[in-house]
């Protein structure tokens, strides 16, 4: 029989299948000497929780799409004196129904030496690979309201300790819990020391385990007080994380089943929250036991320490096969006609190897003298006997044969004539095929891919690849330094876009004609190598310029962060959106032009096209938007991609913008509006501004939730704190801006940013040399800050379309580039033609400067903290006809170094294989001699992270080559050797 599995997971299956990770515990753990259970340290059992997400991170497998099912906790490990626990937890093949079991397994060890090669089994359950539904959001805030009782967080560490279960505290959390009506909520953090190992763990198992705590909150305090034995977890149908969780969270569980605390298990479904109420992890069906009697933890303690003991029960436990496919047993005679109740009797006569002796069917099943193991077998021989699932927990809630075998036949169960053999045990996968992680540090932080879906929130969005081209510029480097020098870039139309003569007039609106033969131009646009998209040549001959364009910034922008579009997209399960912001389409006036000499050419000229390309050639399955809005629409798709990623609807994101100029009807429509500036010099702020001159550019970042990128070690650009858009609404005129309308969407922006004015001490202006305009936008922005400061000066703005043009469609894009680049280097880059200042603006009274002179960037201060502030920025970006957008952007700290994970070697010295490839000899030689480039200008990258990007970040191609060098010195002359020729 074939898997059954969505076709979009086949390859984390695979992945998956037959994998195993070791790691260790000892007695010095915090986790474990931090739990003690009747005063022996155990490892709690959520831990396993974590482990599993852990090791699917370490697989390339997103934990988003994992649900685990059937889990069962078999039995504690336990660290006791100087003996460790080595923990293996192995995946093994699919079911037929595409269930991926895993187990985890343990053994003692002293010293890193193996004392008993026989493993114990502690716990299982079944991944099931799927695509997650949105995770939801709980209203915290309402519950609060409605609580009967609240109470601090120790209230329930303090009915643990009473039931003799002590969290030192390393495992304890902080805050407050509440109770009402029906629902039980902790709004927690976890304390410092734990706050220090948050990186190691997909959820940190001080939260999971406070976790398990909450829903005995519900029971009257009168019962928990008077509480004689400890639960522990045993079962949980389904457990699925949704994202990765800092150190704040909110725990909500609805009604617990029990009321009283008698009970054998306690039930409950368990919430675990963001501070702001969205689910980030969802346990369905959690059961905790009672403990009835310190033996088994005793004796565990015992056999950890030497101490002599009583043999122990086999906790080893078969795993279930899923219903309808039990392996072939020993059918007994006649079994479709024994009642449920001598079935029953008969598996616990075999648990209990007690021959022919009659089982009492109204004495308990412990009284009979049956541990909890025990029950959980007898639970899947049951259910191979019924051909359905059962809870495992099942024998602990019907404690008894005769009460069991009434709630079977209650609820429609009956013999299916399966064999009453003893399950079939799986084959374990061949060794020499196993891949095993060996992690002897604690925790097991095996790797630095998290791949966990964002939480859909209003926190910051990491911008983590960066590319594009720009008028003097074939990438951002060369953009770079076209600021940084303050050239401008702008010339005549070149001839081979088309002839500007015939269309040329000098003086305004004259019919027929424009005053603007200027504009800033993109170098060869008509370049283009359909083959590596695996587009025909014939196709691409056919598709618009701003397709292509696009296209290839996005291939460069996904590379830039070090991924291959295979991996990202296998990362996030496919969902990455792509957004494009343009607003030309005038490319198939050329096809008109065609058809009148007979000569029919039909490309296309359509929007959509544009992201769907993208979408299609890398598999990507999020939303794929093209925008026009008109001068502010890449901006406002940043925009956009930002809010999509929060609300979930994709966990990382393309966008970025394009604009070409390819036909002088665009130049006679912009001289009819009068908007093109008389002499080709883009002079904003500047006197003598009378209109801008025409740029082109493409660019694109990639996006994803900063903590999402922290954790997966990505080069952060830089941060997008906030940002809004808004219309003005019915202003003096269509085309006419609004200081009012301009100064809210700053505002907004603002707002949703939480910063403070005065930290943010530069502006790109969206001013484009248009003397009403640059006016108006200076006047809106002093109105909106006038809302906090009275400062004057301490703000640096200015305009990259004085070097290049005004990029419409791509200005947004352009503008953040250019502010990223600033942040990375620290400096304020100058404004040209701006020797003269419009004397119409107030400067002097405003909290502004005109960016005149490159100069430092300097950090402003904190007001409420006194402490250096990170460089932050402003952009705004406003549309031909009313639509507005401003941002605000963080240049990045890093918070932590990764130069210890798994992957990326820490040391200096030690060879390193560095890989490059392409599809042609002269374009791997190429590709070393950008490599050359690039370490010359970036001296401060580690030469471990360039060598590890390449050999995970980039596709195979047909031509390939590999250096091995210790450093970047070495790195560099051999690379230099290679691309002349003498390598």
């Amino acid at each position: 029989m074939s898997t059954v599995v969505d076709p979009r997971f086949e390859a984390d299956q695979h992945r998956l299948a037959g994998r195993h990770l070791v790691t260790s515990v000892t007695a010095q753990d915090e986790i474990v000497r931090g739990h003690l259970v009747h005063g022996t340290p155990v490892l709690p059992g959520v831990f396993f929780l974590d482990l599993v997400l852990r090791l699917l991170r370490h697989a390339g497998v997103d934990p988003a799409a994992a649900e685990l099912r059937r889990c069962l906790f078999i039995a504690p490990v336990v660290a006791a004196g100087d003996r460790d626990r080595q923990l293996q937890i192995a995946v093994d093949s699919p079911s037929p129904q595409g269930v991926l079991p895993v187990t985890v397994r343990s053994r003692p060890t002293s010293g890193g030496v193996v004392l008993d090669e026989a493993w114990e089994t502690n716990f299982q359950a079944e991944i099931r690979l799927s695509a997650a539904e949105p995770a939801g959001r709980v209203d915290t805030d309402r519950l609060k309201s409605a609580a009967d009782e609240v109470c601090d967080a120790d209230t329930l560490y303090a009915f643990a300790r009473q039931v003799d279960i002590h969290h030192r505290d390393f495992m304890k959390v902080d805050g407050t819990v509440y109770r009402g009506d029906g629902f039980s909520l902790g709004d927690v953090r976890l304390g410092p020391d734990a706050q220090e190992y948050l990186d190691h763990f997909h959820i940190h198992p001080v939260t999971l385990d406070f976790s398990t705590l909450v829903p005995f909150l519900q029971f009257e305090l009168g019962q928990r007080e008077l509480a004689a034995r400890p639960f522990i977890p045993i079962y949980i149908e389904s457990f699925r994380a949704y994202g990765r969780l800092g150190a704040a969270a909110q725990v909500y569980v609805p009604r617990v089943e029990q009321r009283e605390l008698d009970a054998e298990t306690v039930t409950a479904d368990l919430h675990i929250c963001h501070p702001d109420g969205t689910v980030v992890a969802r346990i369905t069906g959690f059961r905790a036991k009672r403990v009835r009697t310190a033996d088994l933890i005793t004796r565990l303690a015992e056999s950890e320490t030497g101490a002599p003991s009583a043999p122990p029960a086999p906790r080893s436990l078969p795993p279930a096969e899923p219903p309808g496919e039990e392996p072939p047993g020993e059918e007994t005679p006649g079994e479709e006609h024994r009642s449920l109740e001598e079935a029953i009797s008969d598996l616990v006569a075999k648990a209990l190897n007690s021959g022919d002796a009659p089982v009492d069917q109204e004495r308990g099943f412990y009284d009979l003298g049956l541990d909890s193991v025990n029950l959980l077998t007898i639970a899947v021989s049951l259910e191979k006997l019924l051909g359905t699932e059962l809870y495992p927990t099942l024998l602990f809630e019907y404690p008894t044969v005769n009460s069991l075998a009434a709630h079977l036949k209650g609820q429609g169960h009956r013999l299916t004539g399966g064999g009453t053999s003893a399950p079939r045990e799986r084959d374990e996968p061949a060794g020499a095929e196993t891949p095993v992680t060996e992690s002897r540090s604690w925790p097991a932080a095996e790797v630095r891919l998290p791949a966990s879906p964002p939480e859909p929130d209003s926190g910051p969005i990491a911008i983590v690849g960066l590319a594009g081209r720009y008028p003097g510029a074939a990438d951002i480097r060369e953009f770079w330094r076209v600021l940084r020098d303050g050239r401008d870039c702008v010339t005549e139309v070149p001839a081979e876009r088309w002839d500007h003569a015939p269309w040329f007039a000098p003086g305004r609106r004259v019919p027929g004609k424009t005053h603007g033969k200027w504009g800033g131009f993109v170098d060869g646009i008509e370049n283009f190598d359909p083959l590596f998209f695996n587009i025909s040549p014939r196709q691409a001959e056919l598709m618009d310029p701003h397709e292509r364009l696009f296209l290839e910034t996005a291939w460069n922008t996904v590379e830039d962060a070090g991924y291959t579009p295979e991996e990202l997209g296998r990362q996030t399960g496919g969902a990455v959106g792509v957004f494009a912001g343009v607003m030309w389409n005038d490319y198939q006036l050329h096809a008109i032009e065609e058809l009148a000499r007979d000569n029919p050419q039909i490309v296309a000229s359509t929007f959509s096209l544009i992201t769907n390309r993208v979408s299609y050639a890398f598999d990507f399955r999020g939303p794929s938007v093209s925008l026009d809005t008109a001068c502010s629409s890449s901006l406002t798709t940043i925009h956009l991609a930002c809010e999509a990623i929060r609300r979930g609807e994709c966990r990382a994101a393309l966008a970025g913008g394009v604009n070409l100029s390819l036909h002088p009807f665009k130049y006679l429509r912009l001289a009819e509006n009068n908007l093109l500036s008389t002499d080709g010099r883009c002079r904003v702020f500047g006197e003598g501004a009378d209109g801008y001159v025409p740029g082109e550019g493409v660019g694109a970042v990639l996006l994803r939730p900063l903590a999402e990128a922290e954790a997966a070690g990505d080069h952060i650009y830089g941060v997008i704190r906030g940002s809004a858009v808004q219309h003005s609404g019915r202003t003096s005129g269509f085309a006419v801006p609004s200081p009012d309308a301009q100064g809210r969407v700053v505002l907004e922006a603002l707002r949703r940013a939480d910063v403070d004015v005065e930290t943010i001490t530069s502006i790109e202006a969206h001013g484009a040399g248009t003397t009403l305009g640059d006016q108006i936008e200076i006047a809106s922005l002093t109105k909106a800050y006038r809302r906090s400061t009275d400062r004057r000066g301490f703000c640096a703005v200015g305009s990259l379309k004085s070097n290049v043009g005004h990029l419409e469609a791509a200005a947004g894009i352009a503008a953040l580039t250019k502010v990223l680049l600033s942040m990375r280097h620290r400096t304020i880059v100058p404004t040209l033609y701006t020797e003269r200042l419009n004397q119409e603006i107030p400067f002097d009274d405003s909290p502004f400067y005109v960016a005149r002179e490159r100069r430092d960037w300097p950090r402003a201060t904190e007001p409420r903290t006194g402490l250096p502030a990170p460089r932050r920025a402003g952009i705004s970006a406003f549309g031909f006809g009313g639509a507005n957008v401003h941002m605000v952007v963080e240049e990045y700290e890093a918070r932590t170094e990764h130069a210890g994970d798994v992957g990326v070697p820490a040391g200096t010295g030690d060879p390193q294989v560095v890989p490059l490839s392409a599809r042609t000899p002269e374009a791997l030689r190429a590709q070393a001699d950008q490599l050359v480039r690039f370490l010359a200008e970036h001296p401060d990258v580690r030469f471990a992270d360039v060598a590890h990007t390449l050999r995970v970040g980039r596709r195979p191609m047909e031509h390939r080559a590999a250096v091995v060098a210790r450093d970047t010195a070495e790195l560099v002359d051999l690379l230099t050797r290679y691309g002349d020729g003498r390598a």
